[in-house]
Protein backbone atom coordinates (compact mmCIF):
# COMPACT_ATOMS: atom_id res chain seq x y z
CA UNK A 1 0.00 0.00 0.00
CA UNK A 2 1.24 3.45 -0.76
CA UNK A 3 2.22 5.68 1.59
CA UNK A 4 -0.28 8.33 0.95
CA UNK A 5 -3.07 5.55 0.90
CA UNK A 6 -1.58 4.34 4.38
CA UNK A 7 -2.07 7.98 5.71
CA UNK A 8 -5.70 8.74 4.48
CA UNK A 9 -6.75 5.34 6.03
CA UNK A 10 -5.18 6.08 9.37
CA UNK A 11 -6.67 9.72 9.01
CA UNK A 12 -10.03 8.06 8.65
CA UNK A 13 -9.75 5.61 11.11
CA UNK A 14 -8.75 8.35 13.77
CA UNK A 15 -11.68 10.60 12.58
CA UNK A 16 -14.19 7.46 13.13
CA UNK A 17 -12.95 6.50 16.54
CA UNK A 18 -13.32 10.44 18.01
CA UNK A 19 -16.73 10.60 16.48
CA UNK A 20 -17.27 7.14 18.42
CA UNK A 21 -15.74 8.63 21.87
CA UNK A 22 -18.15 11.62 21.44
CA UNK A 23 -21.03 10.37 20.81
CA UNK A 24 -20.05 7.51 23.92
CA UNK A 25 -19.66 10.88 26.35
CA UNK A 26 -22.53 11.97 25.02
CA UNK A 27 -24.12 9.61 25.43
CA UNK A 28 -23.01 8.75 29.45
CA UNK A 29 -23.48 12.17 30.33
CA UNK A 30 -27.33 12.15 29.14
CA UNK A 31 -27.70 9.17 31.43
CA UNK A 32 -26.01 10.72 34.53
CA UNK A 33 -28.27 13.52 33.87
CA UNK A 34 -30.72 11.18 33.95
CA UNK A 35 -29.82 9.53 36.95
CA UNK A 36 -29.61 12.84 39.10
CA UNK A 37 -33.46 13.61 37.78
CA UNK A 38 -34.27 9.89 39.15
CA UNK A 39 -32.44 10.52 42.55
CA UNK A 40 -34.38 14.06 43.20
CA UNK A 41 -37.86 13.65 43.80
CA UNK A 42 -40.46 14.13 45.92
CA UNK A 43 -43.16 11.26 46.60
CA UNK A 44 -46.74 12.20 47.10
CA UNK A 45 -49.54 10.25 48.13
CA UNK A 46 -53.05 10.61 48.16
CA UNK A 47 -56.60 9.74 48.89
CA UNK A 48 -57.32 11.14 45.08
CA UNK A 49 -57.97 8.42 42.50
CA UNK A 50 -57.31 8.22 39.39
CA UNK A 51 -58.85 10.41 37.02
CA UNK A 52 -59.29 13.02 39.80
CA UNK A 53 -57.31 16.49 39.75
CA UNK A 54 -54.59 17.36 41.79
CA UNK A 55 -53.64 20.69 41.49
CA UNK A 56 -49.62 21.88 42.39
CA UNK A 57 -47.46 24.80 41.52
CA UNK A 58 -43.92 24.27 40.93
CA UNK A 59 -40.72 26.01 40.56
CA UNK A 60 -37.42 25.08 39.67
CA UNK A 61 -34.87 25.77 42.25
CA UNK A 62 -32.33 28.75 41.69
CA UNK A 63 -29.50 26.64 41.07
CA UNK A 64 -31.37 24.31 38.41
CA UNK A 65 -30.34 25.26 34.61
CA UNK A 66 -32.71 26.30 32.23
CA UNK A 67 -32.02 23.13 30.82
CA UNK A 68 -32.98 20.98 33.50
CA UNK A 69 -36.16 19.09 33.29
CA UNK A 70 -39.07 19.32 35.90
CA UNK A 71 -41.64 16.30 35.46
CA UNK A 72 -44.76 14.48 37.20
CA UNK A 73 -45.23 10.71 36.92
CA UNK A 74 -48.80 11.07 37.47
CA UNK A 75 -49.12 6.86 36.69
CA UNK A 76 -46.50 6.35 39.73
CA UNK A 77 -44.27 4.12 36.95
CA UNK A 78 -40.91 5.67 37.12
CA UNK A 79 -40.81 6.51 33.43
CA UNK A 80 -41.55 9.89 31.59
CA UNK A 81 -44.72 9.80 29.54
CA UNK A 82 -46.59 12.33 27.45
CA UNK A 83 -47.88 15.37 29.19
CA UNK A 84 -46.02 14.61 32.42
CA UNK A 85 -42.97 17.57 31.39
CA UNK A 86 -43.98 20.96 33.51
CA UNK A 87 -43.81 23.60 31.06
CA UNK A 88 -45.56 26.26 33.28
CA UNK A 89 -43.28 27.17 36.44
CA UNK A 90 -44.86 29.35 39.13
CA UNK A 91 -48.79 29.07 38.41
CA UNK A 92 -51.43 26.46 39.90
CA UNK A 93 -52.11 23.75 37.51
CA UNK A 94 -54.11 20.93 37.42
CA UNK A 95 -53.06 17.40 37.11
CA UNK A 96 -54.99 14.26 35.83
CA UNK A 97 -53.85 11.42 38.18
CA UNK A 98 -53.22 8.01 36.67
CA UNK A 99 -52.92 6.78 39.96
CA UNK A 100 -53.36 7.68 43.70
CA UNK A 101 -49.40 8.19 44.25
CA UNK A 102 -47.10 10.47 42.36
CA UNK A 103 -43.81 11.65 42.11
CA UNK A 104 -42.07 14.98 41.10
CA UNK A 105 -38.72 14.61 39.61
CA UNK A 106 -36.36 17.48 38.98
CA UNK A 107 -34.74 20.09 40.53
CA UNK A 108 -37.93 21.65 42.66
CA UNK A 109 -37.14 24.60 44.68
CA UNK A 110 -40.73 25.64 45.17
CA UNK A 111 -43.95 23.19 45.48
CA UNK A 112 -46.92 24.46 46.59
CA UNK A 113 -49.75 21.31 47.06
CA UNK A 114 -52.11 22.00 49.19
CA UNK A 115 -55.37 21.31 49.09
CA UNK A 116 -55.17 17.60 47.64
CA UNK A 117 -55.90 15.27 50.28
CA UNK A 118 -52.29 14.58 50.79
CA UNK A 119 -51.55 11.67 53.31
CA UNK A 120 -48.03 11.70 52.65
CA UNK A 121 -45.00 13.45 51.28
CA UNK A 122 -41.49 12.60 51.31
CA UNK A 123 -38.76 14.71 49.33
CA UNK A 124 -35.64 12.85 48.48
CA UNK A 125 -32.55 14.07 46.67
CA UNK A 126 -29.16 13.18 45.77
CA UNK A 127 -28.32 17.05 46.20
CA UNK A 128 -30.94 19.39 48.38
CA UNK A 129 -32.82 22.06 46.43
CA UNK A 130 -36.37 22.44 48.30
CA UNK A 131 -36.70 26.27 49.22
CA UNK A 132 -40.46 26.82 49.80
CA UNK A 133 -43.07 23.98 50.64
CA UNK A 134 -46.91 24.63 51.18
CA UNK A 135 -48.56 21.82 52.49
CA UNK A 136 -51.55 23.04 53.91
CA UNK A 137 -54.92 21.63 54.24
CA UNK A 138 -54.01 18.11 53.37
CA UNK A 139 -54.61 14.43 55.47
CA UNK A 140 -50.66 14.59 56.18
CA UNK A 141 -49.71 12.67 59.17
CA UNK A 142 -46.02 13.39 59.48
CA UNK A 143 -43.05 16.02 58.17
CA UNK A 144 -39.53 15.31 57.59
CA UNK A 145 -37.76 17.91 55.99
CA UNK A 146 -34.49 17.46 58.21
CA UNK A 147 -32.45 17.19 55.07
CA UNK A 148 -33.21 19.98 53.27
CA UNK A 149 -30.99 22.42 54.33
CA UNK A 150 -32.21 24.90 51.94
CA UNK A 151 -35.81 25.67 53.22
CA UNK A 152 -36.55 28.78 53.63
CA UNK A 153 -40.16 28.57 53.89
CA UNK A 154 -42.53 25.69 55.19
CA UNK A 155 -45.90 25.97 55.58
CA UNK A 156 -48.15 23.05 56.95
CA UNK A 157 -51.17 24.94 58.36
CA UNK A 158 -54.64 23.22 58.76
CA UNK A 159 -53.24 19.07 58.42
CA UNK A 160 -55.64 17.52 61.20
CA UNK A 161 -53.69 14.38 61.21
CA UNK A 162 -50.45 15.72 61.67
CA UNK A 163 -48.69 14.69 64.54
CA UNK A 164 -45.11 15.02 64.27
CA UNK A 165 -42.87 17.49 61.94
CA UNK A 166 -38.92 16.88 61.68
CA UNK A 167 -37.57 19.80 60.91
CA UNK A 168 -34.16 19.79 62.39
CA UNK A 169 -31.58 20.67 59.61
CA UNK A 170 -28.46 20.10 61.65
CA UNK A 171 -27.80 24.12 60.36
CA UNK A 172 -29.09 25.67 63.65
CA UNK A 173 -32.34 26.01 61.37
CA UNK A 174 -31.07 29.47 60.39
CA UNK A 175 -32.16 29.36 57.14
CA UNK A 176 -35.97 28.77 57.71
CA UNK A 177 -37.02 32.24 57.91
CA UNK A 178 -41.26 31.02 58.01
CA UNK A 179 -42.62 28.06 59.70
CA UNK A 180 -46.30 28.02 59.90
CA UNK A 181 -48.37 24.55 61.24
CA UNK A 182 -51.34 26.46 62.63
CA UNK A 183 -54.53 24.40 63.24
CA UNK A 184 -52.82 20.96 63.75
CA UNK A 185 -54.69 19.65 66.31
CA UNK A 186 -53.16 16.10 66.89
CA UNK A 187 -49.31 17.81 66.26
CA UNK A 188 -47.68 17.77 69.43
CA UNK A 189 -44.04 17.57 68.40
CA UNK A 190 -41.94 19.74 66.70
CA UNK A 191 -38.11 18.41 66.36
CA UNK A 192 -35.72 21.47 66.01
CA UNK A 193 -31.80 22.07 65.75
CA UNK A 194 -29.74 22.44 69.40
CA UNK A 195 -29.72 25.53 70.83
CA UNK A 196 -32.15 27.02 68.01
CA UNK A 197 -34.70 29.19 69.44
CA UNK A 198 -37.57 29.92 67.31
CA UNK A 199 -38.19 33.68 66.28
CA UNK A 200 -42.16 35.51 65.93
CA UNK A 201 -41.80 33.50 62.16
CA UNK A 202 -42.11 30.47 63.61
CA UNK A 203 -45.88 29.60 64.76
CA UNK A 204 -47.93 26.65 65.66
CA UNK A 205 -50.96 25.54 68.45
CA UNK A 206 -50.22 25.94 71.90
CA UNK A 207 -50.57 22.41 71.85
CA UNK A 208 -47.37 21.73 69.72
CA UNK A 209 -44.63 21.91 71.23
CA UNK A 210 -40.50 22.20 69.75
CA UNK A 211 -38.28 19.43 70.52
CA UNK A 212 -34.46 19.47 70.27
CA UNK A 213 -35.40 15.42 70.92
CA UNK A 214 -36.64 13.20 67.77
CA UNK A 215 -40.61 12.53 68.35
CA UNK A 216 -42.31 9.57 68.75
Amino acid sequence: MKLKSKIKLITILLVAQGLLFSACTKEDAAEATVNILLNSKIIISTDKTPGDMIKLTIKKSYDAKETDEVWVDLNYNAKKDAGETVITFGKPIDYKLGASSIMIYGYVGYLDCSGNEIKTLEPEYDKHHLETLICSNNKIESIDVHKDYKLRTLQCDNNPKLTKINVANEHNNSSVFVFSAKNCPKLTCIQIDKGFTPGSKWVKDKTANWSEKACN
